[in-house]
Parts: C-alpha cells; structure tokens; sequence
C-alpha cells in the first residue's frame, strides 16, 4: 500500500521548482538590466561621396508594446531596438524615416557599400526563425528604400520606397 506524500514533501518540491524555473525563465526572456546600450560605426565611399553611419541600441523595458506586437506570432521576444541613427554623406547629415528602422531589433551587424548613385546600410539582427537581413538604400539627401529579408532567403520579402512629397 503506497503511502501518501506528506504536505512538508510536497512544499519542499514546490519551493525547490520555483527557484530551478525562475532562472531558466529569466534566462529565455534575457536579463535586460545587464544589457547596456551600443553604437555601432561604418563608413563607405562611392567615388568622390563618403557617407558615415552611426547606429545606437538600447535594451527595450519590460513589458514593452514590442513585446506584445511579437508575441503575437513567436516565441521570439527582442532584446534590443534602435535608438538613434545618424547618415552623413560628405558631412551632410540626411533624413532617416522613423519606418526605416523601428522594426529593426536585435542588431549584430552592420556595414555600408556603394551602391549606383549612393550607398547601401546593411543590417544583420533577430535571432533564430526570426533573424533578417535589411538593406536602407540612400544617396547624398536622402534614404529613398528599405528591403528586408528573412535570413537565408536569396529574394527580398518586404520593400518599401521613400519618397519627397511636397505640399503647395
């Protein structure tokens, strides 16, 4: 005849589960608090044309609405977002929509190459099912597309072009 576990055991067993799960949810979630912010610097040049690139990342709070904008379709849940961005082409700073980059999270890299007429950012970021590659396309006045891609993809999934709208 099996005894019945006694109530001490069983609080015991409860006590010791949540401090084995507390860490190894704080681990999948990340510890934001040790995370601190970090630029990241590339500059290119396309004939006679220098651009420079600056790009801040900051941890994202907890309890962020990004959050919940990704929890919605993955586990995924982003460590980092972009703070700043700043293009100079020929020490001329240019307009960076806030589209270009607000989905952006998580960057590991980051380079500028010439392109016909300007210059290509390209930016690594994600992680796993969720890791992308972007591309912002811009010349000396201004950033005028960005392309995103699934990494691993070989075609671009999402593109957008910017345009200058005047108002009479």
């Amino acid at each position: 005849m099996k005894s019945p576990r006694s109530p001490i055991i069983l609080l015991i067993i409860l006590v010791i589960s949540i401090f084995v799960a507390r860490p190894l949810a704080a681990k999948a979630i990340g510890d934001h608090h040790s995370l601190s912010s970090q630029t990241y610097r590339a500059s290119g040049r396309n004939g006679s044309l220098t651009a420079q690139v600056s790009l801040t990342v900051e941890p994202l709070p907890p309890r962020s609405h990004i959050y919940a904008l990704y929890r919605m379709h993955s586990d995924y849940v982003p460590q980092t977002g972009i703070t700043a961005i700043n293009i100079r082409v020929d020490g001329r700073e240019i307009y960076v929509p806030f589209s270009a980059v607000a989905d952006m999270m998580d960057i590991s890299k980051m380079s500028v190459r010439p392109e016909r007429g300007g210059f290509v950012l390209l930016l690594s970021g994600g992680d796993g099912s969720e890791a992308y590659a972007a591309r912002l396309s811009f010349n000396r006045s201004r950033v005028y597309r960005k392309t995103l891609s699934p990494t691993g993809q070989s075609s671009w999934t999402e593109r957008t072009d910017y345009r200058v709208v005047t108002v009479d």
